[in-house]
């Protein structure tokens, strides 16, 4: 059947036809996964550089009333003193400021001497023998 010259050129266009497209498609599909991987990998570098300039913006709004509170002369007697009433009203106007939900002063060994919210001065806890 395939004797004949019709035959032949019929096949081999065919042929070639089928390879030509078989070529064109993986080419194509790679130059799309190319091109989708890249626009995702750019949106995702985006979006994480907006979050880090957001966060950087809060730390800046944050450092600012910690830093004039820090320095007040009101505010390093009392932490000398540890009066933890001026500390807490200190800190609540801090937090007014900066709009934080939470904030509060630990101490050396690492307890609480006073936060904002409730139970500001925490009560001083007896340690008991473990025998």
């Amino acid at each position: 059947m395939l004797s004949s010259t019709r035959s032949k050129l019929i096949a081999s266009f065919l042929g070639v036809s089928l390879l030509v497209g078989a070529v064109s498609l993986f080419v194509g599909s790679q130059l799309l996964y190319k091109s989708v991987l890249s626009e995702a990998t750019n949106r995702v570098r985006l979006d994480l550089n907006a979050a880090r300039e957001i966060y950087l913006t809060r730390i800046k709004t944050i450092k600012c009333p910690v830093t004039i509170t820090t320095l007040g002369p009101g505010f390093r007697s009392a932490l000398k003193s540890q009066d933890a009433p001026e500390l807490v009203s200190r800190l609540r106007g801090l937090a007014e400021q900066a709009e934080l939900d939470f904030a509060g002063i630990v101490t050396n060994e690492g307890t609480t001497l006073c936060r904002i919210g409730p139970d500001s001065i925490p009560k001083k806890k007896v340690q008991t023998h473990n025998p």
